[in-house]
């Protein structure tokens, strides 16, 4: 299912459920902290924010030691979830067609409502769906994102305000404070990246014609469609000519693929003459993880791979413009940011859904240019190196 089929079905059809929903009355079990064994985290969307939330998870079980915590997505993200170790269970939902979702929803509902929740924590920012599979769950609580301008009913007992002027890791973890937990350090949680999954790496990059041992450079110029009318990705010729400087100067380049974005991949490595390389075998998420653990680099559109990246702290270069970096930019060595700042930037947001028209050809990306991102690598590759070779002896 697309996304705007899925903004659009939450608008009209979600904001009536969430009203009628809103006039049944619901028991609601007094749960205080000390009484609290069971906590369901709902987000379906985002692998970026499902990364941002793991300092939430770690003050959940600060607080909550013997509680069991669990997380329900969307199926093709939870393979990210058992990487990053945050979940006793993972409960999953297909979005891949309307009548599997449906009978997931179900299943869901069923399931959840066996399990006696104590408390379900909706991370989603303002979706009346999830609002409306959390009250159908029947948990003793639910907490969760509230604006007075997003109507979604009464259909939570916590409420926090989602902040913009805040990082994604801070909205979650006053989430997290909300129902008792205790402040934690933002930083994300180091996933689980084993050594068979290094090794499938360093045997891709050798069967790619690369040099394992060797610094290489990863492009990332793919990105999460949140808008139809708005391409927020950085153009793939400005990728091009930065792919074709690194190599220039004796880096290895590879493009990331992404699922369904093979053409762009393709299109990359054709239009590079064959200087920007791709691994010959798609990675699953593990080996994404292992391909970021030991790179030079990350080049890459503000999406999932550069939060992962941060993650494991390998360095970054992220091109924001249509979003705000204020709420998931990094921008402290060894990473970097690109953003013009413009008057019109950023133009999508939480509060409309990420659904807007630009008037102005994205100029807060395209005004990004290569020479700008050439001349920042220039200015920082004698420290981004001695990193490297700092990183490649501690995993060793």
């Amino acid at each position: 299912m697309k996304i705007h089929a899925l903004q659009m079905i939450d608008r009209y059809v979600g904001i009536p459920l969430c009203g009628v929903l809103s006039l049944v009355p619901r028991k609601i079990r007094e749960v205080t902290p000390e009484a609290i064994q069971s906590i369901l985290v709902i987000k379906m969307l985002g692998l970026g924010s499902i990364v941002t939330m793991t300092p939430m998870f770690r003050s959940l079980k600060k607080r909550f030691p013997a509680a069991r915590i669990d997380f329900l997505t969307m199926r093709a993200h939870a393979p990210l979830a058992l990487l990053y170790r945050f979940a006793n269970n993972v409960h999953t939902i297909d979005f891949g067609s309307p009548a599997r979702f449906i009978l997931d929803n179900l299943k869901t509902i069923v399931t959840v409502r066996k399990a006696h929740y104590d408390l379900i924590i909706d991370a989603e920012f303002y979706s009346r769906y999830t609002a409306l599979l959390s009250h159908l769950c029947r948990p003793g609580a639910i907490a969760g994102f509230h604006s007075r301008d997003i109507y979604r009913g009464n259909l939570r007992e916590v409420r926090t305000h989602f902040n913009l002027y805040r990082h994604m890791t801070q909205n979650f973890l006053e989430l997290a404070r909300k129902v008792g937990a205790l402040q934690t350090s933002s930083f994300l949680t180091f996933p689980e990246v084993t050594q068979e999954a290094l090794g499938r790496n360093r045997r891709e990059l050798s069967k790619s014609g690369l040099d394992p041992d060797q610094p290489y450079i990863l492009l990332n110029p793919h990105a999460s469609t949140v808008s139809v009318h708005i391409d927020r990705r950085w153009p793939l010729h400005y990728f091009r000519e930065i792919g074709d400087f690194l190599s220039g100067h004796g880096y290895q380049v590879i493009v990331v693929d992404a699922p369904g974005q093979s053409a762009r991949t393709e299109s990359l490595v054709r239009m590079s003459g064959g200087r920007i390389k791709k691994l010959k075998r798609e990675v699953d998420l593990g080996g994404l993880l292992a391909l970021l653990r030991k790179a030079f680099l990350l080049i890459t559109n503000d999406t999932g791979p550069m939060h992962m990246a941060v993650s494991m702290g390998t360095p970054t270069f992220a091109f924001f413009g249509t979003e705000t970096p204020v709420l998931y930019g990094y921008n402290e060595f060894p990473h970097t940011l690109f953003y013009e700042g413009l008057a019109c930037s950023p133009c999508l947001s939480v509060l409309n859904f990420k659904r807007g028209r630009c008037e102005f050809g994205v100029r807060c990306v395209t005004e990004i240019t290569p020479e700008k991102v050439i001349g920042a690598f220039i200015v920082r590759e004698a420290s981004l190196r001695e990193y490297w070779l700092k990183r490649k002896d501690e995993t060793a």
